[in-house]
């Protein structure tokens, strides 16, 4: 059976109340009985005593039946609820003013009578009832003495078998009415009081649950509505929807992101064929012209088209050697070698390096670096790929006669420099400068046929000086030329 948190807890409650109203229930009936029976002891603690004062037969510590019949039976003018026994000194009962028949115990304990007489008791105190063979009875008690010889006891049952029969019987009829009236009203009120309780409570739960349902079903495109400003209404439950609005935030957040990032990949999927494609057709058709007519080819022919050939074989490597690199950054298991070395050698290997590609276009590759033994400690192989993506670029992108100069300068405050890659080439509009690291971009005044590396070295760069700590920066004037920065520590 499933139930909701409202039911539990009302059941529980139920279940919980009638239990605790059994018990005290039982411990005041207990108490009641206690303290009556206290009070009736301590009434009658000296009425044996008064019963041998008053009797010449058990002043002289008579103990014999037939001689304490008629005693017993003028004694019985106290009343019904006292039963009389006449014990001898080890505690056998040896006559008693009951019928024959219903006295069951022949001895008694004498334990308890001796505390009384020793008067080194409590109220209430029990002893053995002869009528009963597993009962005690609140008594009185009087010892019966002989020329100085104890002889026996009066033992007086206070309230015996027929007051009990008769109190039992009254006493069942009223505790059970006054029972059910005062137990049955007063679980009702509670219950009722309770489980209103729990409706305040529960509702704005059983409502959040609701909410959440909606949700689910209608693909997590909804928020939970505001729950109300009630004070019942605060506290946990409203903690719980705002994190419930919070965590359908982040979902939704993710989503799109991820929605973002398929849109991406899609695109990028869709330019790298392209551009994989174009060096691919344009090897075929080379390597086709060269099977065909090789023959007819003059070996000058041959060679320009195997340079060519080549040239386009190149390509497709590199593009193929990037979109690799990409993706072993974008999974972000990247390991950093730290190293510490001197960065004004590293830029004068750069610029040894494009030396060669510079002086084809005539563009001039200088260095302003003020500290020529400058340290820094960084991964040296990343930091060497970053430079040498972006003087690519540059080199790209500079028209002849132009200049790229590999700077560093300190940071304001003192704690790290500034690399800088800087041209006067074409430039970047100033609507393109925040997608040129988009590895699928192509800026609106690229070369067409000229740049088909789709951005892929400017979003390697990135993506590699993330993996450093660091962040790139573009300053960049169409026709003025454009300056790369970042920070190493």
């Amino acid at each position: 059976m499933n139930l909701s948190l409202y039911q539990r807890l009302a059941l529980t409650t139920s279940i919980v109340f009638i239990a605790m109203v059994s018990v005290i229930f039982w411990w005041m009936q207990n108490l009641e009985i206690n303290s009556r029976f206290k009070a009736e002891q301590e009434l009658h603690q000296d009425l044996a005593s008064h019963l041998v004062a008053d009797n010449p037969l058990l002043q002289e510590g008579a103990i014999d039946k037939i001689a304490l019949e008629n005693l017993f039976h003028s004694m019985m003018i106290l009343g019904p609820s006292f039963e009389f026994y006449v014990l001898d000194a080890l505690g056998k009962v040896k006559t008693y003013s009951a019928k024959p028949g219903l006295v069951l115990r022949q001895e008694v304990n004498l334990e308890p009578i001796k505390q009384m007489v020793n008067e080194n008791f409590h109220y209430p105190l029990y002893g053995d009832d002869p009528r009963n063979l597993d009962g005690e009875k609140i008594f009185s008690v009087a010892p019966l003495i002989k020329n100085n010889q104890l002889q026996g006891y009066l033992y007086v049952i206070i309230g015996g078998q027929i007051y009990d029969s008769v109190f039992e019987r009254i006493s069942t009829n009223q505790n059970l009415q006054l029972s059910l009236i005062v137990a049955g009203a007063t679980l009702l009120f509670l219950l009722a009081s309770l489980l209103i309780t729990f409706k305040i409570f529960v509702s704005p739960l059983r409502r959040l649950t609701n909410e959440v349902n909606v949700i689910r079903e209608k693909g997590f495109e909804k928020k939970l509505v505001e729950l109300t400003h009630s004070e019942f209404y605060a506290g946990e439950v409203k903690d719980l929807g705002l994190a419930f609005n919070e965590m359908i935030d982040q979902i939704n957040h993710q989503m799109g992101q991820l929605q973002d990032v398929d849109s991406q990949r899609r695109e990028l999927l869709s330019h790298i064929s392209h551009d994989l494609r174009t060096p691919l057709a344009s090897l075929q058709g080379y390597l086709e012209t060269i099977e065909l007519k090789g023959s007819v080819l003059s070996e000058e022919q041959q060679k320009a088209f195997l340079k060519r050939s080549l040239k386009n074989a190149q390509l497709l490597k590199q593009l193929v050697d990037q979109i690799f690199e990409l993706a072993h950054l974008e999974s972000g298991q990247v390991a950093i070698q730290l190293e510490q070395f001197s960065l004004a050698e590293l830029l004068y290997d750069l610029r040894d390096k494009f030396s060669v590609m510079a002086k084809t276009k005539n563009i001039s590759i200088e260095i302003d670096c003020p500290e020529s033994s400058l340290l820094i400690k960084t991964d040296i192989g990343k930091l060497e790929r970053i430079l040498s993506n972006l003087i690519e670029n540059s080199l790209r992108h500079t028209s002849k006669d132009g200049v790229i100069i590999l700077g560093v300068s300190a940071v304001d405050n003192g704690q790290g420099w500034i690399v800088s890659v800087e041209d006067n080439g074409e430039g970047i509009s100033e609507s393109d400068v925040p997608f040129i690291f988009d590895a699928h971009f192509r800026a609106e005044n690229a070369t067409p046929g000229k740049n088909r590396n789709m951005g892929l070295g400017l979003a390697i760069t990135r993506k590699l000086l993330q993996v450093l700590g660091s962040e790139i920066r573009v300053k960049s004037s169409l026709g003025v030329g454009t300056r790369f920065s970042f920070s190493l520590e």
